[in-house]
């Protein structure tokens, strides 16, 4: 897969931003569980998706045009990617979407394809990455505890 421009993470980072500013304040309050996100692989359009399945927003990636599923590793990074640095600037904060939801990648089926970004005040989501080397650890510590 080829590298993304600056003008297309532009279009991307917007076309996120246009997802959640139809629920900025002053709209009537919305509870939905996600955003859904789909791209379509003939045309490399990246769709967003409320939860009865209408548009909210879009942006065409050309470099996506016939991905398969081996290049999904380094679209799911990044676009988590977009997301975190869109958190980080408190996009997400100034909207009437009840919290928590999940910004979530799927397939043409609507089939989870990954959870790529959950949004929430208070809560912190454990990911693959925190969890990598835990069971050792558990293993250890209990071995531990039982040896004393």
């Amino acid at each position: 897969m080829a590298d993304i421009s600056n003008e297309i993470k532009s279009a991307i980072r917007n076309a996120a931003m246009e997802s959640v500013s139809k629920y900025q304040d002053g709209a009537d309050f919305q509870i939905i569980t996600d955003i859904h996100l789909n791209i379509n692989e003939d045309t490399g359009e990246l769709s967003f998706y409320d939860d009865d399945d209408a548009v909210i927003s879009s942006a065409v990636v050309e470099e996506w045009i016939d991905t398969d599923i081996n290049d999904y590793p380094e679209i799911i990074a990044f676009l988590r990617e977009i997301l975190k640095e869109l958190d980080s600037e408190k996009v997400f904060n100034n909207t009437n979407i009840s919290k928590p939801f999940t910004f979530v990648l799927e397939d043409s089926e609507h089939e989870t394809i990954e959870e790529l970004f959950f949004v929430d005040d208070d809560n912190i989501i454990i990911t693959d990455d925190l969890l990598q080397g835990l069971d050792k650890e558990l293993d250890d510590f209990l071995s531990d505890l039982m040896d004393n």
